[in-house]
């Protein structure tokens, strides 16, 4: 073999070798810039779920609010009609005491007046249990709204961050641009032998 030959082999084998290099760069860019893509994708797709989660945390919040509210209502309204059935328990007591011909306005110490008190303070008492279960129920209501908030706003920490994160990491792993580097360098060095 000539030293033209000889030379010629080691220019063609340098250029085919730069030739491979940069294939290969190539090939490591497109799969960096793919996982680049599936990264973002992936991302958003998570950004969504999480805006989505986050509004119905807020709807649910929003629920919460108004059964509370509901619940105080009802318990307005429960308390009303328990005192208006104590009225009528005690002027029924009353009107069965007066046709059996007892005094019914007599002194405050009488049996009479004492049963018409003792019937007026079961309402009341009544009226109290009616009044303090609803104002549980609507605690309970208004402690799951500010946890569905709650809930709510760690969703949207959870979408704010989700583009964020995928920015941060756009380079791809270390080991995805370690390679892309060598091939890098790969490439320049074979260029150098081909001029």
């Amino acid at each position: 073999m000539s030293g033209y030959t000889a030379a010629a082999l080691a220019v063609a084998s340098a250029v085919a070798g730069a030739y491979q290099a940069q294939q290969q760069q190539q090939t490591v860019n497109n799969n960096i810039a793919r996982q680049n893509i599936i990264n973002r994708n992936n991302a958003i797709a998570a950004q969504n779920e999480a805006n989505f989660q986050a509004e119905v945390a807020r709807n649910n919040a929003i629920i919460a609010r108004d059964n509370a509210e509901a619940v105080r209502l009802r318990g307005i309204s429960a308390e009303q009609d328990k005192a208006l059935a104590g009225e009528k328990v005690a002027g029924a007591a009353r009107a069965r005491q007066a046709a059996l011909g007892f005094l019914v306005d007599d002194t405050e110490d009488s049996t009479n007046v004492g049963l018409i008190g003792d019937l007026a303070e079961a309402t009341q008492l009544d009226i109290l249990r009616i009044r303090d279960h609803a104002d549980l129920e609507a605690r309970r209501a208004e402690v799951q709204g500010v946890n569905f908030i709650a809930q709510a706003d760690l969703f949207q920490l959870k979408a704010d961050s989700a583009l964020s994160r995928v920015a941060q990491n756009q380079g791809g792993s270390p080991l995805v641009a370690g390679a892309g580097a060598f091939f890098s360098g790969a490439s320049a060095a074979a260029g150098t032998l081909t001029t």
